[in-house]
């Protein structure tokens, strides 16, 4: 490229490269000059374009779950009808039948329409976005709460420790404390599945008073996540998990219920290192 610039076969050139999560503009100018005309030289301009891309696939990732929100909201309900009456006859065929195997096969639609029916409640709760502005809860308590549902569900696993580091003191967010702790579930499930052995999970608080914000570190010793993957972890029904497994909309849920609160996300990982989720929610005044 440096050869096409300084022997004028191009009148510039440009490239984006990426590096420990930053993004940087590299571009290439042919340099003329009274004294060496046009012989070889071109000048490199290099711009950290991080908070540009930062913004952009913040306002690409709004669009996309505004738009899902709308689709959403108005295919669940469509979705509920008929559901209903597939689940209420299926069960009714499971208690008639007598042939074992076609019993079996019964049982699997009904698991199977089970399942779809919390993709639509997911659904549901992804479209709802309303905010009544009067929400206040103590972020350390419920992480607590959270917390002790968690760790009554993996003790018999005997391999993953959660750890605190709360800050005292700090004061309540802006968030309800049923969408708190929807986010922290997903965010928590997300990080013990990823600990196939032994492993810890560190929940950590403090307060920014400059911003007036709160933040909640979460970081897991799992298996990590690759640069490729992470722009793409709040994408609607974007999954690394096997089929069946997962839906694809926990974080994308986790996105829509922080940008609701005019709250910020920030990920870090490392494949084989682990994972570091770092939110950041209002402060409720007054």
């Amino acid at each position: 490229s440096i050869t096409d610039i300084t022997k004028n076969r191009k009148s510039h050139w440009t490239k984006i490269k990426r590096m420990d999560n930053r993004a940087f503009e590299i571009k290439l100018y042919p340099l003329y000059t009274m004294h060496y005309g046009d012989k070889g030289k071109c000048v490199m301009e290099i711009e950290d374009i991080s908070p540009k891309i930062e913004l952009e696939e913040k306002i690409m990732q709004a669009e996309k779950l505004s738009s899902l929100s709308l689709l959403s909201a108005g295919v669940s309900h469509e979705i509920n009808n008929p559901l209903s009456s597939i689940m209420t006859n299926v069960q009714n065929l499971i208690e008639e039948e007598q042939n074992e195997v076609k019993k079996e096969s019964l049982v699997w639609i009904e698991q199977e329409t089970k399942r779809i029916a919390r993709i639509v409640r997911d659904l549901l709760d992804f479209s709802n976005t309303a905010s009544n502005g009067d929400e206040r809860t103590e972020v350390n308590q419920c992480i607590r709460d959270i917390v002790k549902i968690i760790e009554y569900g993996i003790k018999n696993e005997n391999r993953i420790n959660i750890h605190l580091s709360l800050a005292e003191g700090i004061p309540a967010v802006s968030v309800s404390s049923g969408e708190l702790k929807q986010i922290l579930i997903n965010l928590l499930q997300n990080s013990i599945q990823a600990i196939k052995g032994e492993g810890a999970v560190i929940i950590s608080t403090e307060e920014d008073t400059i911003t007036k914000k709160i933040r909640i570190i979460i970081s897991d010793t799992g298996k990590g996540m690759s640069s490729e993957t992470i722009p793409h972890i709040f994408d609607p029904f974007y999954t690394t998990k096997k089929n069946g497994e997962g839906t694809g909309l926990g974080l994308s849920i986790v996105y829509g219920i922080i940008i609701k609160y005019s709250g910020s996300v920030d990920v870090e990982s490392e494949e084989g290192v682990g994972t570091i989720i770092k939110l950041s929610l209002p402060v409720k005044e007054g």
